[in-house]
């Protein structure tokens, strides 16, 4: 990833795939332009909304990782729970 716009909070991300299938070496690449959120800018925007709540955060796709913090993040995961309006 690279940093496109710091303000706009713009990142060009590259996904590449190679692959060797037997000696023919195949390879795939993919970019594109995504906006980073932060996790504060993330609950702000759903505080202010009534028909989600915020449940909480895990690490690597795991409910029993909780987000503390301290331990480096891979695949987070945020819960969102659908209020009545």
């Amino acid at each position: 990833m690279k940093i496109v716009n710091r303000v706009l909070q713009t990142l060009e991300e590259t996904a590449i795939l190679e692959v060797d299938d037997h000696g023919q070496h195949i390879e795939a690449r993919d970019t594109c332009i995504r906006r980073a959120i932060y996790p504060r800018e993330f609950l702000l925007f759903i505080a202010a909304r009534k028909d989600f709540e915020f449940v909480g955060w895990w690490n690597n796709w795991d409910l029993s990782a909780s987000l503390d913090g301290e331990e480096k993040i891979n695949r987070p995961i945020a819960l969102l729970r659908r209020t009545e309006i």
